[in-house]
């Protein structure tokens, strides 16, 4: 699907570019727990992040993607989760 786009999560799977950074990755591991969490909710955000994401591209708006709140919450329960995991992981293995 190419190498110069984020990724996108659907329900519980999240496809993403063919060179994704860590941070794409822990980011669409968080809207994978907003979605555990909002549950059918989550449809909500998804339209609003993908609008959000598409009105960005094409009008070329330079504000910080983590700038509105489901997407910072989405990285940061990544990136908790993430840390946690390897922190777990670190002690046991």
């Amino acid at each position: 699907m190419g190498k110069n786009w984020g990724g996108i999560e659907f329900g519980t799977i999240y496809i993403v570019n063919g060179n994704p950074s860590e941070y794409i990755l822990t980011h669409e591991l968080g809207h994978l727990i907003q979605n555990t969490l909002f549950g059918p909710f989550q449809v909500v955000i998804w339209l609003a992040s993908v609008c959000r994401y598409w009105i960005r591209e094409l009008f070329h708006i330079d504000t910080p993607y983590d700038y509105i709140w489901f997407e910072w919450s989405a990285t940061d329960a990544g990136i908790t989760y993430a840390y946690e995991k390897e922190k777990v992981k670190s002690e046991f293995f």
